[in-house]
């Protein structure tokens, strides 16, 4: 076990920021799984010490992470409305011009 108090689920489950209690993405999600059960085997080889400061590390890595692709979602959705709206003006801009 990574420590006593942490077990995979809190390690997933803390990396969930405080303000919104929004799920992490799946690639987050996946990540912190697979960090946790890395930990586990540097625990087991070289006890718990070993990673003691390198989990909250490890945590605000993959808050951050989730974030950015939850800002880089967000931006392509903006994006492909802007799309739109730019080709809707167009297209009224084609049709004004022609009268």
């Amino acid at each position: 076990m990574v420590h006593s108090d942490l077990n995979e689920h809190e390690l997933i489950s803390s990396t969930i920021s405080e303000d919104s209690q929004t799920p992490l993405s799946e690639t987050v999600t996946t990540l912190a799984s697979n960090v946790y059960k890395e930990l586990e085997r540097i625990i087991k080889n070289f006890g718990e010490n070993s990673v003691k400061d390198l989990m909250p590390v490890m945590i605000s890595t993959l808050e951050s992470l989730d974030t950015a692709l939850h800002d880089r979602e967000v931006s392509k959705l903006e994006t492909e409305s802007l799309k739109e709206q730019n080709e809707q003006l167009f297209q009224q801009y084609e049709r004004e011009k022609s009268f």
